[in-house]
């Protein structure tokens, strides 16, 4: 079953610009903005399940030296 969700990354000072453009390059990611507010990046993802998630999220953005904090949102409607 497809997941849909929203991950709100919080980067490290001078380089969300880095972040950003890494994170784009991931399959997964279909949208990837820069924001103002509380955190500095929103992206938002598909993958197939949620072990799937966990992987994207811990495995690949948590792992980035850009990134200091993530928050992740699934959508369920």
């Amino acid at each position: 079953m497809e997941v849909l969700y929203y991950v709100f990354i919080k980067t490290t000072a001078g380089k969300t610009v880095q972040a950003l453009t890494e994170i784009r390059k991931f399959p997964e990611i279909k949208e990837a903005h820069m924001v103002t507010g509380n955190c500095d990046i929103v992206a938002f993802l598909k993958s197939n399940n949620v072990k799937e998630l966990g992987n994207i999220v811990a495995g690949k953005i948590h792992k980035m030296e850009s990134v200091s904090s993530t928050t992740t949102c699934i959508v369920v409607e």
